[in-house]
């Protein structure tokens, strides 16, 4: 394969294997361009989710689930951080397509336990994980599925953090 002329020009076949139809190429090079638009099909439908969160969670994210205050800097990033990689995680790892947070369901929130605890994290930032997906679900109008993580969690052994205030 030529990439340049004899006077220093590309040539107009650069980038081109020769002799060979796009239907032989090999895996990876045939997949390039379709894997390239999946890839920004799934950052695009990812980028939604997570602006249904930030809108959502907005006037929540400084108030606190156990009193009647507001959290500091440290503990709105931490759910901020939290939650955008998991939902991130359940477009891209488990393959759950969610268009905003107000679709959640138990399966979602199971996938995100299961991330959580086969994660290796150590046990306190497991119950700050867990605070931070029990805060989530109250935001986004879930106390249902909230009240059922805890009480799976419980079935499992783990001890979830104190209850919120509701």
């Amino acid at each position: 394969m030529t990439t340049e002329t004899n006077d220093g020009q590309p040539a107009a076949n650069a980038g081109v294997v020769e002799g060979i139809s796009a239907a032989e190429l090999p895996g990876p090079l045939k997949d390039f361009h379709a894997d390239t638009r999946t890839r920004q099909q799934v950052r695009g439908k990812t980028k939604v989710l997570i602006r249904s969160f930030e809108e959502k969670t907005r006037p929540m994210i400084r108030k606190s689930m156990r009193h009647e205050g507001d959290v500091g800097k440290s503990a709105q990033r931490g759910r901020r951080s939290f939650w955008h990689a998991r939902l991130a995680s359940l477009h891209t790892h488990h393959g759950m397509w969610v268009s905003t947070v107000e679709h959640l369901q138990w399966k979602h929130v199971l996938a995100i336990i299961e991330d959580i605890r086969e994660g290796g994290y150590a046990s306190e930032t497991q119950r700050s994980y867990f605070s931070y997906l029990a805060w989530g679900l109250v935001a986004f109008g879930k106390p249902h599925l909230e009240q059922r993580m805890v009480e799976y969690l419980v079935k499992q052994g783990v001890r979830p953090a104190a209850a919120p205030l509701h």
